[in-house]
């Protein structure tokens, strides 16, 4: 086997018999590491996070940023790539292969979320594809989450050449602060999508982004950012609330509070009359 021109080495298979191959655990588009809690977070952070960045007004990220958070972003510029192809991103790369200098590496680091969101203004706008959306949730704890997002995503202002769609990843590093969460460390990287890819996005109209598939089981979570964040925090007050009264999980008291129009009264009369009904299922009080 052959490519451009070279001889490649013999392909490193796996001394397997045929029956322990089919025995191996297949592949995954998404991975949760804790699907039952965790996909919930994800999917909800992710729906909010890019609803707003690919708005006209990236200012609301600041509320989803800590007031110490570190951001950077790198620009992965193959050999028949050109830096004009990621002119709109290019100022704030921080390729540390690209960089000795530990002065300019430092000045490349975004500190803090106004730096931040200066520079996720800075930007041109965007728009994703969240059907391309590969979710992988490598972390979570009640102290800390590790998520990684990768897709594709169209830029507004075309690039000085080559085309406007790139490949992007993104990991966040985020904490619980109060009712909801907050980015701690993030980095994006920007890849030149392959023919396949730019193939697949001129292909089909771009759908919202909550039109995002869940990566796992349906549920609700308290919110990470939104515009209407009055409105979050007091549905969020009202969840806790509730789960305190009734001693059920923040998904159960946050179902019951949808299923009465977000009235507390009302909630924890349900809670109560379904209570002694005995139909409250077990997992309600799981957390």
């Amino acid at each position: 086997m052959r490519l451009d021109g070279v001889d490649l080495p013999k392909p490193i298979t796996f001394d397997l018999e045929e029956e322990d191959a089919g025995n191996l655990p297949k592949s995954q588009l998404s991975f949760m590491c804790d699907a039952e809690h965790g996909s919930v977070m994800a999917k909800t952070f992710i729906e909010q996070y890019y609803q707003i960045f690919d708005s006209d007004d990236r200012s609301p990220l600041l509320q989803a940023y800590h007031d110490t958070a570190h951001f950077s972003i790198m620009c992965h510029i193959g050999s028949s790539d050109s830096h004009s192809m990621f002119s709109n991103f290019i100022a704030d790369n921080r390729n540390l292969l690209r960089f000795d200098n530990s002065g300019k590496r430092l000045k490349q680091l975004k500190i803090g979320k106004h730096s931040i969101v200066g520079a996720l203004k800075s930007f041109t706008g965007t728009e994703h594809d969240p059907t391309t959306f590969v979710v992988d949730l490598v972390f979570f704890t009640p102290a800390l989450i590790q998520l990684i997002v990768s897709g594709l995503f169209r830029e507004k202002v075309k690039p000085t050449s080559g085309s406007a769609f790139k490949y992007f990843s993104r990991t966040f590093i985020i904490v619980p602060v109060g009712a909801g969460f907050c980015i701690v460390n993030e980095e994006l990287c920007l890849h030149y999508p392959t023919s396949a890819q730019m193939k697949q996005m001129t292909s089909k109209p771009k759908p919202p982004v909550s039109a995002m598939p869940a990566p796992g089981p349906s549920a609700i979570a308290p919110p990470v950012v939104n515009g209407d964040h009055s409105d979050i925090l007091a549905k969020q007050q009202m969840v806790t609330d509730l789960a305190a009264k009734s001693g059920m999980n923040l998904i159960w008291s946050e179902k019951c509070l949808n299923e009465t129009n977000w009235n507390l009264e009302q909630a924890l009369f349900a809670f109560m009359q379904l209570r002694e009904a005995g139909t409250i299922p077990m997992e309600a009080f799981q957390k």
